[in-house]
């Protein structure tokens, strides 16, 4: 345990976990605060079709504040340096999710929109963390930092939903309620900023830093047209999105396709989550870390893309113990080395210099992606069938890897 801690990706580990369970806190919470009628939230007198628009609304609100704020997080700890940029957005984030419980208990749904976006907004910090992950190493050891980081979100995407629907439960505690989630949120950003000032060192010297450097709150939409400007960069960005656009028809839709066809309820799918989180970290420590060792980024993104396609329209199938032994076990470890090593592809892309500001501009277009995805795949499998966003999903992966395949210099990415 003491030699895990002075490690260097220690904190960063930390500081991605304690965020993915933050944020995930709130996936069991929303739903039946705004369309059951016996919670308080709204006016029980709200139709169904409004409960509905506003629950989007609000889901809406975390993702788009990310993707405006991602660029801009990025840029700016390349120049004013990345531990005191973290530890300003975890302040803003404690802040956020104070004001997010205040909401819940006033009832107030326009304070609980603004706060959400300016928790996502505030919470874009995981391009910093991948930025400090590219400061602290190079090469294939880049790889098994940008694992670490990727295990970490999985965990805490998994155990978020987990402790927030517990919080939630005044079954289990007479005080506990909607609002308890976020004061634990508040407290885990809290204890992350400890962490951070305690652990991390600042590994953006000042030398590169421009402290004149002028940016303003929307600045991050003048960094996206900038880095669309550039040719470099422009392709790996479609690339990145067409590939997310496709896995987050997984994310999103595959436990609408479980409870359907399979009659999962939310605890199954907690389950379910929890397999494939266990995937996911073995294939991280197993499979992605000794590969980095002997195949290319590139090569290891494209070989693993062509194979996730096939794996997620085979999660379609209606047999069963197939989907469950087969499929999703190839698709989580296909999804594990695909998504590690095109983050590496990306950084390798750029100087050292670059790093925030690009894999910022890098993740929005991954937000981006869950945007579109979340109202495309509802039309989808409303209006055709429950398995067409994962039919989708598939061919638009298989897309991206064609496109990484025939579309990108194969001397630039091969580091």
């Amino acid at each position: 345990m003491r030699q895990i801690k002075r490690h260097p990706m220690f904190p960063i580990f930390l500081v991605v976990f304690f965020g993915y369970v933050g944020f995930s806190l709130a996936f069991p919470i929303f739903s039946p605060m705004f369309l059951d009628p016996c919670h308080n939230f709204l006016p029980a007198s709200f139709p169904i079709e409004y409960r509905t628009l506003l629950l989007g609304c609000v889901l809406a609100a975390y993702p788009i504040g990310q993707f405006l704020g991602l660029p801009l997080l990025g840029e700016l700890s390349d120049h004013y340096g990345r531990k005191s940029v973290l530890q300003t957005t975890l302040c803003v984030t404690f802040l956020a999710y104070i004001f997010s419980a205040i909401a819940i208990l006033m009832h107030s749904y326009w304070l609980l929109l603004v706060s959400r976006f300016v928790c996502g907004y505030a919470e874009g910090n995981f391009a910093i963390a991948q930025s400090t992950a590219a400061d602290l190493s190079s090469g294939h050891r880049r790889v098994k930092n940008f694992g670490i980081i990727n295990m970490a979100a999985g965990l805490g995407f998994v155990l978020g939903p987990i402790i927030g629907g517990k919080l939630a439960d005044p079954g289990i505690i007479s005080w506990f309620g909607d609002d308890v989630p976020f004061w634990f949120s508040a407290v885990l950003a809290l204890a992350t900023m400890a962490v951070i000032a305690w652990q991390l060192p600042e590994t953006k010297p000042k030398s590169q830093r421009d402290p004149n450097h002028k940016v303003h709150p929307f600045s991050g939409l003048v960094i996206l047209h900038r880095n669309f400007s550039r040719a470099g960069c422009r392709g790996l960005y479609l690339i990145n999105f067409l590939f997310y656009f496709g896995l987050f028809f997984f994310y999103q839709y595959f436990p609408a396709l479980l409870v359907k066809r399979f009659r999962y309820t939310a605890s199954d799918i907690a389950n379910i989550s929890a397999y494939i989180a266990v995937i996911i970290a073995f294939t991280q420590f197993c499979i992605v870390r000794p590969l980095a060792k002997h195949v290319k980024s590139r090569h290891a993104t494209i070989f693993a893309a062509f194979l996730l396609a096939p794996s997620l329209i085979a999660l379609t199938t209606e047999h069963y113990k197939f989907v469950l032994y087969v499929a999703l076990p190839c698709a989580a470890v296909f999804m594990s080395i695909a998504t590690t090593n095109l983050q590496s592809v990306v950084s390798h892309s750029v100087s050292e210099e670059m790093q925030g500001e690009v894999l910022g501009v890098n993740y929005s277009m991954q937000i981006l992606g869950e945007i579109i995805t979340s109202l495309l795949g509802g039309f989808l499998a409303g209006f055709f069938i429950i398995s067409m966003p994962l039919i989708i999903g598939g061919v638009i992966v298989f897309t991206a890897a064609i496109a990484l395949w025939m579309f990108t210099t194969k001397d630039l990415y091969q580091r």
